[in-house]
């Protein structure tokens, strides 16, 4: 079935965005991954679970860079 926001550990009031954007001083482009949240207020306990998934997923990128799916800084993004 289709994952549910609840499944992934994102705070309700939370969606993701991603964006293309250049780093000024070496013209190299990234993608910029965004959390936005909706109107509303968080509880401390939702706050620090966004914030420990969002931990958790730099610690995935760390350990997966390298890999040959993975795109090398330097690299232009695919354009579509």
């Amino acid at each position: 079935g289709p994952l549910r926001p609840s499944v992934l550990g994102t705070p309700r009031g939370v969606s993701i965005v991603v964006r293309c954007c250049i780093h000024k001083p070496t013209s190299q482009e990234h993608a910029v991954k965004v959390n936005v949240t909706s109107g509303g207020s968080f509880t401390p306990e939702e706050v620090q679970e966004l914030r420990e998934a969002t931990l958790k997923e730099v610690d995935i990128l760390h350990k997966v860079s390298g890999h040959p799916n993975i795109k090398p800084p330097g690299v232009p993004l695919l354009r579509i």
